[in-house]
């Protein structure tokens, strides 16, 4: 029997989590955690249900991109920033943007 029940634990810890099954409230508070970039960038294109999430105005009250790129994604920055402030449909209560800010990204932002 104690053999039956080791053989047991290996099967079920060698199983890999099917992250399509977590409740769609935790998996938004999990890509919450990651940065705008990771999420414009990467975390909204894994799959059709993390899209969704991602396309929710209310996942984009924040928007923080700090600083720590070189000049030459200055305008790469930009692109980001305005497709965050997109998604955010004027949900937007708190932005953080440094050294690519520039007068065109606040008048597009003032806009939207």
């Amino acid at each position: 029997m104690k053999g039956s029940c080791i053989k047991k634990a290996k099967v079920d810890s060698t199983t890999k989590p099917n992250w399509l099954e977590l409740p769609i409230g935790l998996t938004k508070n999990i890509l919450q955690r990651l940065g705008t970039i990771d999420i414009v960038t990467s975390a909204r294109n894994v799959c059709p249900l993390w899209r969704k999430i991602c396309q929710d105005p209310l996942m984009w009250r924040t928007i923080h991109i700090a600083s720590g790129f070189t000049i030459d994604c200055f305008a790469y920055m930009g692109k980001i920033c305005r497709s965050a402030i997109d998604l955010s449909s004027s949900n937007l209560e708190d932005i953080t943007i440094s050294w690519f800010a520039t007068d065109e990204l606040l008048e597009y932002l003032a806009h939207r």
